[in-house]
């Protein structure tokens, strides 16, 4: 079988695609949470047929909302991204702000759509008295079927209340069409099958997985299993945080692939979820296949080296350095010029994610395979080239403890270069001056001056000074804490000798 096929078992839809049905099914469920009594009473005193109109008027609205279910649900998505609502899973009071500005919804001179007006509105669509969010244990946040009765509140506050459009659906279809549907982000407007049909359901793609399916399982296995959310007991599978941690382990958030971008991959990856309330440790975890997807879409956004760049390095260097290995390449970028050479490698190198993403872009294959190296050799603590077990048994070093060796090893290197450099001159300077020494200067000139200086690994200097550091930091601690003890000793001593001074002069 595929290595996707437990998608089609696992997921609502039942199927590799999100379907009309399960998006159907999905949206009856959040209209009937939405069609509320307080939600009715409002349409029926906006719109133009007020009461007697009621029920032909709601189902109108509700045909409205459903033929732009798919994109109002994108749009909700990237608005969750945005923020960190809850569970992220929800749109909090900043991320429903910054929709209103995306879409220049806010009238300043109108009465009834000022900022005012549609925070109100933001508080209106989440009661504290909402039988879902309470069951989630949710307060002033958006659930996706609040999400849908927002979307009428605001069309009718932009449009029916000022007179624009007397009926209530026609106004829905306006704001759609008018404000949000040209002003959101390309991100918030996503098609999530066009990489699937496209890029990743191939032999191509699933044979580059393959070939390192075993450590990406035990990656999966080790992240998924932290559990930090408390919402999945049994550990089987990976949550947004759990998710953001393999992200910053393996040190793959730049300033071309950014925390936002890392977050698209995980919401965009996790198949779509009819029940949003019942099914919602579904809805907010990744399955394996879910993990697999991922990581091709990190390969979409991430700019990634090709063997033309490979070539490149190894021509530069006079043929001493050849590279295979996508973590490799990256060890040396960021060697040979730190953080400047890889900002100036992500420059050269972005791609449109929108294009990559079609079968017109970079091969899925060869870019998927890419990010495998990379995640696993920033992973691999043993260097056999693989995840396994006994990996987690060495002690991972922080990002900070690396940064650190880094900057003593480069302070060390220059430190040694320099002494290298002077003890050269001192010695070239002596046996030119010498006058014994004078029938062989020529010769011993012909070799480098810094050859007879022994010149220290820059790794092990680093570890070094770093453990220096450590136990300087301790000796620091420790004394503190004396002096603390005896400030602490001399006080007691100054009250007790207050106290009997107090005592004699009474008596």
């Amino acid at each position: 079988d595929s290595i996707f096929a437990p998608r089609r078992k696992n997921c609502d839809a039942r199927a590799y695609y999100t379907t009309e049905r399960v998006l159907g099914r999905g949206f009856a469920l959040d209209w009937e949470r939405c069609n509320s009594a307080r939600f009715q009473r409002l349409v029926s005193l906006e719109d133009d047929d007020g009461q007697e109109g009621l029920v032909a008027e709601l189902e109108e609205v509700r045909e409205a909302l459903e033929a732009n279910c798919a994109l109002l649900y994108s749009v909700y998505t990237f608005y969750c991204v945005t923020g960190n609502s809850y569970d992220n899973f929800t749109v909090g009071m900043n991320e429903f702000t910054l929709f209103l500005e995306d879409c220049h919804i806010p009238e300043p001179a109108s009465k009834s759509c000022r900022k005012a007006d549609l925070d109100t509105i933001f508080i209106a669509a989440c009661p504290k008295d909402d039988e879902g969010a309470a069951k989630l244990g949710f307060d002033r946040a958006l659930l996706r079927y609040q999400w849908l009765q927002v979307i009428v509140r605001i069309a009718i506050a932009k449009y029916v209340k000022p007179k624009r459009i007397q009926d209530v659906s026609q106004a829905v279809e306006a704001l759609i069409e008018n404000d949000i549907l040209p002003n959101v982000s390309a991100f918030a407007c996503h098609d999530h099958d066009i990489f699937r049909r496209d890029q990743l359901y191939s032999e191509a793609t699933e044979n580059s997985i393959l070939k390192y399916e075993k450590s990406l399982r035990e990656i999966y296995r080790v992240y998924s299993a932290s559990d930090d959310n408390g919402m999945n007991s049994k550990g089987a599978l990976m949550s947004l945080q759990e998710w953001q941690a393999l992200m910053r382990d393996a040190e793959l958030i730049d300033s071309h692939f950014t925390k936002r971008e890392s977050q698209l991959c995980f919401f965009w990856s996790v198949c779509f979820v009819a029940d949003e309330v019942g099914r919602r440790n579904k809805m907010v975890h990744m399955t394996f296949v879910d993990f697999l997807e991922a990581l091709g879409r990190i390969a979409v956004f991430k700019p990634l080296p090709t063997q033309e760049t490979y070539n490149e390095v190894f021509r530069q260097s006079e043929g001493s350095i050849e590279l295979d290995n996508c973590a490799r390449f990256f060890d040396h970028v960021l060697a040979s010029g730190g953080d400047f050479a890889l900002q100036r490698f992500n420059e050269t190198h972005e791609r449109d994610w929108q294009e990559d993403e079609t079968a017109r872009g970079r091969p899925l294959p060869e870019s998927i395979e890419l990010v495998c190296q990379l995640i696993i050799g920033r992973l691999d603590r043993d260097g056999d080239g693989s995840i396994s077990r006994k990996d987690w048994k060495f002690r991972r070093v922080s990002g900070a403890e690396k940064d650190q060796a880094k900057v003593l090893a480069a302070s060390d290197a220059a430190r040694t270069k320099k002494t290298a450099a002077r003890a050269g001159l001192g010695s070239a300077a002596r046996r030119k001056d010498h006058p014994s020494r004078a029938s062989t200067a020529s010769s011993r000139d012909t070799r480098p001056a810094a050859a007879a200086v022994p010149v220290p690994d820059p790794q092990d200097q680093a570890r070094k000074r770093l453990k220096e550091k450590r136990k300087e930091s301790l000796r620091e601690e420790e004394a503190l804490v004396a002096e603390a003890a005896a400030q602490a000793a001399q006080a007691q001593k100054t009250q007790q000798r207050k106290v009997r001074e107090w005592q004699k002069g009474d008596a």
